[in-house]
């Protein structure tokens, strides 16, 4: 318990104080009024505090510290330089593809493939969920929550609550009105995490007991998936940006963001639960239900501005 209160610790003290880095140097956000919504410039790397805070955590396996280290680095960079998404892409599959050597080996050479374009379009997926003040800290931490619950790999339960108290300690600066904002280190940082966790939990392959873990990342590789068919469909890039995911929708039916956030947590949660329900082909369909109420209700497959 004292290494996570640690990692709760180091979070706290260091994301205001990156904040400050990242006033100092400029490297900002600021808003639009398109894509960038918030109301003032507001200061980036507060994912780097975050890392420090779970880098005790991740330090019981070097090598998936190094891997996270390198995804981290591309987001700082990506917040810094903005990376061309081809760069992003071939930097992200690289390390994708060692988290699936580290724990899952090359035996089984369809599950791997299968994996490693999970891991990129999850790092992916929770980046673009990254966009409203407190919501992906809050729905990362959830997430770990039911993983923590369901693994029976030490490591892996492990990490979920080091990444919870990262997530938690960060969520005191960035709940909204944040005062800073994770940027990519940040969102790359809880994406690489989760796929370690995911990674080091679904060892059995093609098996019952590996393939419940999808749940408590789903809603993420909802949103990712429906943007993609979105914007397809409207003829535009799938790597651009819009104001129409999930949360968006939400926003715009309550026009409240402390709702909003809360909403799209029970959201998660709600579907993070069916981890717990068995037995899987029981959780896939109410899950799968779930997801088609969702996309119908919030039409996420179209733009509605």
């Amino acid at each position: 318990m004292m290494l996570y209160l640690l990692s709760f610790a180091i979070a706290v003290a260091a994301v205001p104080t990156f904040a400050k880095v990242a006033l100092k140097f400029g490297i900002v956000d600021r808003p639009d009024g398109v894509l960038k919504t918030h109301s003032k410039v507001t200061p980036y790397l507060g994912g780097l505090g975050m890392f420090l805070g779970i880098a005790p955590v991740l330090w019981k396996d070097s090598f998936s510290l190094l891997l996270v280290s390198l995804l981290v680095s591309v987001g700082l960079l990506d917040d810094s330089l903005s990376l061309s998404p081809k760069i992003r892409l071939i930097l992200e599959f690289s390390v994708a593809s060692g988290i699936v050597m580290r724990f899952l080996g090359f035996q089984d050479l369809i599950y791997s493939a299968l994996f490693i374009i999970g891991v990129v379009a999850l790092v992916n997926a929770v980046n673009m969920v990254d966009g409203m003040d407190g919501l992906a800290g809050g729905s990362v931490a959830i997430s770990a929550l039911f993983l923590y619950m369901a693994s029976e790999n030490s490591f892996s339960r492990s990490l979920s609550l080091g990444l919870i108290a990262v997530c938690i300690g960060f969520l005191m600066y960035n709940f909204p009105p944040a005062k800073v904002f994770m940027g990519d280190a940040g969102s790359y940082l809880l994406g690489s995490v989760l796929s370690v966790i995911l990674a080091s939990s679904m060892r059995y392959g093609f098996d019952v007991r590996s393939m419940k873990f999808i749940f408590p990342v789903w809603i993420y590789l909802l949103d990712l998936s429906m943007s993609i068919v979105r914007r397809i469909r409207a003829k535009k890039s799938p790597f651009g940006g819009d104001r129409e995911h999930f949360y968006d929708k939400i926003y715009r039916r309550i026009g409240d963001k402390v709702k909003t956030v809360l909403i799209s947590y029970a959201i998660v949660g709600f579907s993070s639960s069916f981890i717990l329900v068995k037995p899987f082909y029981l959780a896939l369909a109410l899950e799968t239900l779930f997801s088609m109420i969702l996309i119908y209700y919030l039409k996420l497959f179209s733009y509605e501005s």
